[in-house]
Protein backbone atom coordinates (compact mmCIF):
# COMPACT_ATOMS: atom_id res chain seq x y z
CA UNK A 1 0.00 0.00 0.00
CA UNK A 2 3.11 2.36 0.56
CA UNK A 3 5.61 2.50 -2.27
CA UNK A 4 8.96 4.49 -2.67
CA UNK A 5 8.26 7.72 -4.97
CA UNK A 6 10.92 8.69 -7.06
CA UNK A 7 12.15 12.16 -6.26
CA UNK A 8 13.90 14.93 -7.55
CA UNK A 9 15.05 18.12 -6.79
CA UNK A 10 12.27 20.80 -6.67
CA UNK A 11 13.87 23.86 -5.53
CA UNK A 12 16.95 24.64 -3.26
CA UNK A 13 17.58 21.22 -1.52
CA UNK A 14 13.91 20.74 -1.28
CA UNK A 15 13.04 17.49 -2.81
CA UNK A 16 10.04 15.81 -3.65
CA UNK A 17 7.79 13.98 -6.15
CA UNK A 18 5.56 15.42 -9.31
CA UNK A 19 2.93 13.88 -11.16
CA UNK A 20 -0.87 13.66 -11.72
CA UNK A 21 -2.80 16.02 -13.75
CA UNK A 22 -4.91 19.43 -12.89
CA UNK A 23 -5.15 22.27 -9.96
CA UNK A 24 -1.98 22.46 -7.95
CA UNK A 25 -2.05 20.45 -4.27
CA UNK A 26 1.01 20.13 -2.63
CA UNK A 27 1.24 17.43 0.02
CA UNK A 28 3.25 17.92 3.61
CA UNK A 29 3.82 15.34 5.59
CA UNK A 30 4.69 15.37 9.62
CA UNK A 31 7.82 14.70 11.91
CA UNK A 32 9.69 11.25 10.93
CA UNK A 33 8.19 10.10 8.05
CA UNK A 34 8.63 11.38 4.02
CA UNK A 35 6.40 11.70 0.76
CA UNK A 36 5.65 7.89 0.60
CA UNK A 37 3.40 8.74 3.55
CA UNK A 38 1.28 9.29 1.07
CA UNK A 39 1.27 6.98 -1.34
CA UNK A 40 -2.13 5.73 -0.49
CA UNK A 41 -3.52 8.83 -1.46
CA UNK A 42 -2.22 9.40 -4.51
CA UNK A 43 -3.79 7.13 -7.08
CA UNK A 44 -7.19 8.95 -5.82
CA UNK A 45 -5.76 12.19 -6.23
CA UNK A 46 -3.65 12.30 -9.34
CA UNK A 47 -6.85 11.47 -11.27
CA UNK A 48 -7.82 15.08 -10.00
CA UNK A 49 -4.92 17.30 -8.94
CA UNK A 50 -1.31 18.24 -10.17
CA UNK A 51 0.49 16.99 -7.31
CA UNK A 52 3.94 18.02 -5.40
CA UNK A 53 4.89 15.93 -2.58
CA UNK A 54 7.41 16.92 -0.88
CA UNK A 55 10.13 15.88 1.59
CA UNK A 56 10.72 18.52 4.69
CA UNK A 57 14.06 19.66 5.25
CA UNK A 58 15.84 16.90 7.26
CA UNK A 59 13.50 14.12 5.95
CA UNK A 60 13.51 11.69 2.59
CA UNK A 61 16.19 13.24 0.58
CA UNK A 62 15.78 16.61 1.84
CA UNK A 63 18.70 17.66 3.21
CA UNK A 64 18.67 18.84 7.68
CA UNK A 65 19.00 22.38 8.03
CA UNK A 66 22.72 23.74 8.82
CA UNK A 67 21.06 25.76 11.97
CA UNK A 68 20.22 24.99 15.64
CA UNK A 69 17.44 26.15 17.19
CA UNK A 70 14.70 26.07 14.62
CA UNK A 71 11.05 26.87 14.65
CA UNK A 72 7.94 25.91 12.64
CA UNK A 73 8.75 29.20 10.53
CA UNK A 74 11.60 28.21 8.99
CA UNK A 75 10.21 25.24 7.61
CA UNK A 76 7.22 27.17 6.26
CA UNK A 77 9.46 29.87 5.16
CA UNK A 78 10.83 27.03 3.46
CA UNK A 79 7.76 25.60 1.65
CA UNK A 80 7.08 29.15 0.80
CA UNK A 81 9.24 29.41 -0.78
CA UNK A 82 9.23 26.64 -3.75
CA UNK A 83 5.41 28.12 -3.42
CA UNK A 84 6.39 31.53 -4.57
CA UNK A 85 8.76 30.03 -7.30
CA UNK A 86 5.69 27.76 -9.06
CA UNK A 87 3.69 31.22 -8.40
CA UNK A 88 0.44 28.70 -9.69
CA UNK A 89 -3.13 28.65 -7.27
CA UNK A 90 -2.13 25.90 -4.42
CA UNK A 91 -4.66 23.88 -2.41
CA UNK A 92 -2.18 22.70 0.75
CA UNK A 93 -2.65 19.60 2.08
CA UNK A 94 -0.58 18.60 5.52
CA UNK A 95 -0.34 16.24 8.16
CA UNK A 96 0.68 16.63 11.47
CA UNK A 97 3.58 19.31 11.65
CA UNK A 98 2.69 19.40 7.98
CA UNK A 99 -0.71 20.67 9.27
CA UNK A 100 0.52 23.55 11.17
CA UNK A 101 2.89 24.71 8.27
CA UNK A 102 -0.17 24.57 6.16
CA UNK A 103 -2.13 26.78 8.22
CA UNK A 104 1.12 28.96 8.90
CA UNK A 105 1.07 29.01 5.62
CA UNK A 106 -2.35 30.10 4.53
CA UNK A 107 -1.88 33.61 7.53
CA UNK A 108 1.70 34.62 6.55
CA UNK A 109 2.31 33.60 2.71
CA UNK A 110 -1.63 33.59 1.18
CA UNK A 111 -0.70 35.19 -2.59
CA UNK A 112 -1.30 31.52 -4.32
CA UNK A 113 -2.54 29.24 -1.10
CA UNK A 114 -6.45 28.46 -2.52
CA UNK A 115 -7.22 26.23 0.44
CA UNK A 116 -6.01 24.29 2.63
CA UNK A 117 -6.80 21.02 4.88
CA UNK A 118 -4.95 20.55 7.95
CA UNK A 119 -5.37 17.00 9.24
CA UNK A 120 -4.14 16.30 12.71
CA UNK A 121 -3.13 19.27 13.66
CA UNK A 122 -2.56 21.22 17.44
CA UNK A 123 -3.98 24.11 18.49
CA UNK A 124 -3.35 25.16 22.54
CA UNK A 125 -2.51 22.09 23.95
CA UNK A 126 -3.14 21.06 27.42
CA UNK A 127 -0.48 21.92 30.01
CA UNK A 128 0.27 17.83 30.57
CA UNK A 129 0.38 18.06 26.84
CA UNK A 130 2.83 20.57 26.74
CA UNK A 131 4.80 18.62 29.01
CA UNK A 132 5.20 15.24 27.55
CA UNK A 133 5.55 16.52 24.01
CA UNK A 134 8.56 18.62 25.09
CA UNK A 135 10.10 15.85 27.35
CA UNK A 136 9.99 13.55 24.43
CA UNK A 137 12.15 16.87 22.22
CA UNK A 138 14.40 16.80 24.79
CA UNK A 139 15.07 12.96 25.18
CA UNK A 140 15.19 13.14 21.50
CA UNK A 141 18.19 15.69 21.85
CA UNK A 142 19.89 13.72 23.79
CA UNK A 143 20.09 10.66 21.75
CA UNK A 144 22.66 9.48 19.57
CA UNK A 145 19.68 7.88 16.85
CA UNK A 146 15.90 7.13 16.49
CA UNK A 147 15.69 3.92 18.47
CA UNK A 148 13.22 0.95 18.58
CA UNK A 149 11.97 1.90 22.29
CA UNK A 150 11.41 5.48 20.92
CA UNK A 151 9.64 4.31 17.70
CA UNK A 152 7.46 1.89 19.79
CA UNK A 153 6.43 4.77 21.55
CA UNK A 154 5.72 6.77 18.96
CA UNK A 155 3.83 4.12 17.15
CA UNK A 156 1.65 3.36 20.67
CA UNK A 157 0.56 7.36 20.46
CA UNK A 158 -0.30 7.11 16.84
CA UNK A 159 -2.08 3.87 16.25
CA UNK A 160 -3.23 2.76 19.90
CA UNK A 161 -3.59 -0.43 20.79
CA UNK A 162 -4.07 -1.72 17.30
CA UNK A 163 -0.40 -1.02 15.56
CA UNK A 164 0.16 -4.75 16.11
CA UNK A 165 -3.60 -5.91 14.86
CA UNK A 166 -5.61 -4.18 12.54
CA UNK A 167 -3.47 -1.46 11.23
CA UNK A 168 -0.60 -3.85 11.19
CA UNK A 169 1.06 -2.32 7.93
CA UNK A 170 0.50 1.20 8.28
CA UNK A 171 2.36 0.63 10.93
CA UNK A 172 4.99 -1.11 9.94
CA UNK A 173 5.42 1.03 7.25
CA UNK A 174 5.84 3.92 10.07
CA UNK A 175 8.28 2.52 11.91
CA UNK A 176 10.25 1.45 8.45
CA UNK A 177 10.68 5.18 8.20
CA UNK A 178 10.85 6.42 11.32
CA UNK A 179 14.36 3.86 11.48
CA UNK A 180 15.52 5.16 8.52
CA UNK A 181 14.86 9.14 9.40
CA UNK A 182 17.69 11.38 9.81
CA UNK A 183 18.50 11.52 13.26
CA UNK A 184 19.13 15.13 12.91
CA UNK A 185 16.65 16.38 11.10
CA UNK A 186 14.07 14.28 13.31
CA UNK A 187 15.43 16.14 16.17
CA UNK A 188 15.27 19.63 14.45
CA UNK A 189 11.77 19.28 13.35
CA UNK A 190 10.71 17.08 16.78
CA UNK A 191 11.92 19.90 18.66
CA UNK A 192 10.22 22.69 16.64
CA UNK A 193 6.79 20.97 16.82
CA UNK A 194 6.59 20.58 19.99
CA UNK A 195 7.93 24.30 21.04
CA UNK A 196 5.25 25.55 18.64
CA UNK A 197 1.68 25.52 20.41
CA UNK A 198 -0.32 25.44 17.23
CA UNK A 199 -1.61 28.52 15.47
CA UNK A 200 -2.93 31.52 17.86
CA UNK A 201 -6.20 32.88 17.20
CA UNK A 202 -4.90 35.92 15.36
CA UNK A 203 -3.16 34.00 12.49
CA UNK A 204 -6.43 31.36 12.35
CA UNK A 205 -8.37 34.86 11.53
CA UNK A 206 -5.85 36.39 9.02
CA UNK A 207 -7.20 33.14 6.64
CA UNK A 208 -9.36 34.23 3.81
CA UNK A 209 -9.40 30.85 1.63
CA UNK A 210 -11.36 27.97 2.76
CA UNK A 211 -9.71 25.48 5.17
CA UNK A 212 -10.63 21.91 6.22
CA UNK A 213 -9.33 20.80 9.92
CA UNK A 214 -9.94 17.03 9.88
CA UNK A 215 -8.64 14.85 12.82
CA UNK A 216 -9.71 11.26 14.19
CA UNK A 217 -12.34 10.97 16.59
CA UNK A 218 -10.49 8.61 19.31
CA UNK A 219 -6.89 10.95 18.62
CA UNK A 220 -5.53 12.02 22.13
CA UNK A 221 -3.39 14.72 20.84
CA UNK A 222 -4.37 16.79 17.85
CA UNK A 223 -8.18 16.15 19.29
CA UNK A 224 -11.33 16.98 17.72
CA UNK A 225 -12.28 19.82 20.08
CA UNK A 226 -9.06 21.73 18.35
CA UNK A 227 -10.09 20.86 14.94
CA UNK A 228 -13.35 22.57 16.07
CA UNK A 229 -11.86 26.03 17.81
CA UNK A 230 -9.48 26.44 14.95
CA UNK A 231 -12.81 25.91 12.04
CA UNK A 232 -14.50 28.41 14.35
CA UNK A 233 -11.73 30.97 14.33
CA UNK A 234 -11.14 30.52 10.75
CA UNK A 235 -13.13 32.84 8.09
CA UNK A 236 -14.52 30.00 5.85
CA UNK A 237 -13.23 27.11 8.35
CA UNK A 238 -15.20 23.58 8.87
CA UNK A 239 -14.23 20.71 10.67
CA UNK A 240 -14.58 17.08 10.05
CA UNK A 241 -13.99 14.20 12.60
CA UNK A 242 -13.58 10.76 11.25
CA UNK A 243 -15.03 7.91 13.06
CA UNK A 244 -12.40 5.46 14.90
CA UNK A 245 -9.26 7.08 13.70
CA UNK A 246 -5.88 8.23 15.53
CA UNK A 247 -3.04 9.94 14.64
CA UNK A 248 -2.63 8.14 11.26
CA UNK A 249 -6.37 8.62 9.79
CA UNK A 250 -4.79 8.77 5.96
CA UNK A 251 -3.15 5.42 6.51
CA UNK A 252 -6.01 3.81 8.69
CA UNK A 253 -9.04 5.21 7.25
CA UNK A 254 -7.75 6.73 3.50
CA UNK A 255 -11.02 5.94 1.75
CA UNK A 256 -12.73 8.48 4.44
CA UNK A 257 -9.92 11.01 4.31
CA UNK A 258 -10.37 10.79 0.50
CA UNK A 259 -13.82 11.54 0.65
CA UNK A 260 -13.86 14.47 2.76
CA UNK A 261 -10.89 15.93 0.89
CA UNK A 262 -12.85 15.37 -2.60
CA UNK A 263 -15.99 16.56 -0.80
CA UNK A 264 -13.77 19.81 0.05
CA UNK A 265 -12.65 20.29 -3.38
CA UNK A 266 -16.55 19.82 -4.83
CA UNK A 267 -17.60 22.28 -2.67
CA UNK A 268 -15.15 25.17 -2.81
CA UNK A 269 -14.53 24.44 -6.71
CA UNK A 270 -11.33 23.42 -6.83
CA UNK A 271 -12.09 20.92 -9.11
CA UNK A 272 -14.26 20.33 -11.41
Amino acid sequence: MWTTLRRSKLHNDLSGWQGGAGPHMLLIHGVGMNANYWTNLIPQLQNHFSLTVIDLPGHGMSPAFNQDSLELADYTDAVARFIDQCAIPTTVVGHSMGAMIAIDLAARFPEHIVAIAAMNAIHQRSDSAKAAVKARAEHLANSADTDSTDSADTLRRWFGDKSNGDYQQASDACAKWLMAANPEGYRQAYRAFAFHDGPDDAALKAIGCPALFITGEDEPNSTPAMSNAMATLTKHGESVVVGGARHMMSMTHGTEVINELMTFARTHKLIV
